[in-house]
């Protein structure tokens, strides 16, 4: 594509345990080292997978624009004091969270969560020791693990439907059991994975699918309605979105 590779800005990283020897590539005349953690498009990416220096860098940054925001609560209106909080704080913490959230333990679930319940207290003016769900629910705002799993599922009927084309469309492919399983008859494969790459999006997003299959035939402007009603009616799981 006629870019030009700068070298003294690039970094290679392996994903993985194992050792590789010789720390370093080789490219022209310069050595590129291997890291154990690099930034791409905003997304800190640890070797492991596991996302928590990511995690460490949205808690400690929102928690820092927080405290500032705080700071000019008394001279905003609430309208505008939401949306500098949503701006600021809530949307860099999911931007993309459908490619790293699925990779998150409970204890980062746990950290993103606590600094969501920080945010709304702060629009409210309320204490740290008060609850923060009633606050939550006035501004509209599930919490972050829920918020990610309905942009997951999203994104995973974007792609069964062809609209992010033919690359993420190959990861659905359906199945007709020839008979109607608990009003169901449809259902999509997931493909084989080992537990290292169970929580890429080739196996979430069909296994997400399966699960709300009498839903995806709504309209593109009501599925996210429809989603938020089995999510709280408690009748779609998160596991997808833990550590088991």
């Amino acid at each position: 594509n006629g870019l030009v590779l700068n070298e003294t800005k690039t970094q290679a990283i392996i994903f993985g345990t194992d050792d590789v020897g010789d720390n370093s590539l080789i490219h022209g005349e310069t050595k590129i080292q291997f890291k154990d953690e690099v930034k791409l498009l905003g997304i800190i990416i640890d070797k492991d997978l596991s996302f928590i220096s990511h995690v460490s860098s949205l808690v400690r940054r929102g928690g820092f624009k927080l405290h500032l925001v705080k700071r000019a609560r008394k001279l905003l209106p609430r309208s505008l004091m939401t949306t500098v909080v949503h701006t600021t704080i809530l949307y860099p913490i999911v931007y993309a969270i459908q490619s790293w959230g699925p990779c998150l333990t409970g204890k980062s679930w746990g950290k993103l969560q606590v600094l969501q319940n920080h945010a709304a207290r702060s629009i409210f003016g309320a204490s740290s020791f008060e609850h923060a769900t009633p606050y939550r629910e006035e501004l509209g705002w599930i919490p972050i693990q829920q918020l990610a799993l309905v942009k997951l599922y999203l994104l995973a009927f974007a792609a069964s439907n062809g609209k992010l084309g033919m690359l993420f469309k190959n990861f659905f492919h359906q199945m007709n059991h020839g008979y109607e399983t608990r009003g169901k008859s449809k259902h999509f494969l997931q493909p084989f994975a080992e537990k290292f790459t169970r929580k890429g999006f080739a196996f979430t997003g069909p296994k997400l699918l399966n699960q709300v299959t009498d839903i995806t035939q709504e309209e593109p402007q009501k599925l996210r309605h429809a989603l938020l009603a089995k999510i709280r009616k408690g009748k779609l799981k998160l596991a997808l979105l833990s550590d088991t």
